[in-house]
């Protein structure tokens, strides 16, 4: 094998960055071909070519999908230097020990590789895949929305199926994500009851989709997009108010001086995970680099590289030595800036003062509602996903 041949690594536009892609070719000395994909192309690579990558960096339910059809090989954790500081945010806080909370799958459940080659929540020396970042997600609006708003109402998913705002709602077109964002915002309204919001039964689909046709009729829906780009250029444009929403995208509204909101839902949060895996096809040189691609992630300046999107590192002790007092401060315990804070382009992403909408760290994991999940029904969520887009 050509040591010219680059690691080939697929994953989302949000970490597949250039900066990325030049800081670790610069300090692991071999070439990387970063491949960017939208959600449910890259689940469709994963599952039918895993001889077209090497790694994966993507949703912890794309690694279940990925493990059911053995794309995917166990990870050794006797190889991952940095293992036990991941989901280790300070000496009292063991994240892996906090991955219960919130409804669907969490992480940790399909993190460990069993002796009996099934996915579980057991410690053992082999995983699925290796964690880096992850967040609570919600949705993003407009303040001068708080005009229509009664006095004190709290932030709810309830309003991205309120008539308030319709013809100004943009939703993201993933069905994994879309249909546990509207099936928050139903049950949030007293439309619908779910048994398992993080899974929802081949009846409870039928009627979420049934739902949500009528509000397309209704032209509730001014838009579905596919990447943080596409939701950024909605809210930009002046059409769009309100909006399920990614931070990196918040994060771009900010710099560009669009005044937009974070919302902190009184339901809680949609929390993923995403991480790293290795193709079952890896091997000999190419999985001696896969692996160190892996512990360079783990080491620190990629993941301050996306705290400073607003995304979370697994690896914060890590991240932190990257991280000036004042940032850690900002991004981690959603306490005062003691300085401006900047993106990783030297943007002013807050001035001294200022919090971070949402609280905490621990505060936001405390408030998961559901996890990003491959539901048992999701082959046919999929196809009744389709239905509603494509009316």
């Amino acid at each position: 094998m050509s040591r010219d041949r680059p690691l080939r690594i697929i994953g989302t536009p949000g970490t597949m960055t250039k900066e990325i892609r030049l800081r670790a070719e610069a300090d692991l000395g071999f070439p990387l071909k970063l491949e960017e994909l939208d959600g449910l192309q890259l689940q469709r690579r994963a599952v039918t070519d895993p001889a077209s990558f090497d790694v994966i960096d993507h949703w912890s339910l794309t690694t279940e999908l990925a493990w059911t059809a053995r794309a995917i090989q166990p990870i050794d954790l006797s190889q991952i230097a940095r293992w036990k500081d991941v989901l280790t945010l300070d000496s009292t806080h063991h994240l892996l020990d906090e991955l219960n909370v919130g409804k669907g799958v969490s992480p940790r459940e399909i993190l460990f590789v069993q002796p009996d080659g099934l996915l579980g929540s057991t410690p053992t020396r082999m995983v699925s895949m290796v964690p880096t970042l992850y967040h609570f997600d919600s949705f993003g609006y407009h303040p001068s929305l708080r005009d229509q708003l009664a006095e004190n109402e709290a932030e709810s998913w309830g309003w991205l199926l309120d008539d308030r705002w319709r013809g100004r709602m943009a939703l993201t077109a993933h069905p994994p994500i879309g249909i546990v964002e509207m099936a928050l915002a139903a049950e949030a309204k007293g439309m619908m009851r779910f048994e398992d919001i993080g899974n929802l039964t081949i009846e409870e689909i039928d009627a979420l989709i049934g739902l949500l046709i009528e509000f397309r009729h209704r032209r509730h829906f001014r838009a579905f997009w596919y990447s943080s780009v596409q939701s950024v250029a909605l809210m930009q444009t002046g059409g769009v108010h309100i909006e399920s929403m990614w931070p990196e995208a918040v994060q771009a509204l900010y710099r560009d001086g669009v005044p937009v909101r974070y919302a902190s839902p009184r339901e809680g949060a949609r929390a993923w995970m995403m991480g790293l895996c290795i193709s079952a096809r890896c091997k000999e040189l190419q999985l001696e680099r896969a692996y160190s691609f892996v512990n360079w992630w783990l080491s620190g300046w990629s993941g301050a590289h996306a705290v400073r999107h607003g995304i979370y590192a697994t690896s914060a002790s890590s991240a932190a030595k990257y991280l000036s007092d004042s940032e850690w401060l900002y991004w981690y315990e959603g306490k005062p800036a003691k300085s401006i804070i900047v993106d990783n382009w030297g943007r002013k992403v807050a001035d001294p003062g200022d919090v971070r909408s949402g609280g905490s760290h621990i505060e936001r994991f405390k408030r998961v509602a559901v996890w990003n999940t491959f539901m048992n029904e999701y082959n046919y969520l999929i196809r009744r996903w389709r239905d509603f887009m494509t009316i």
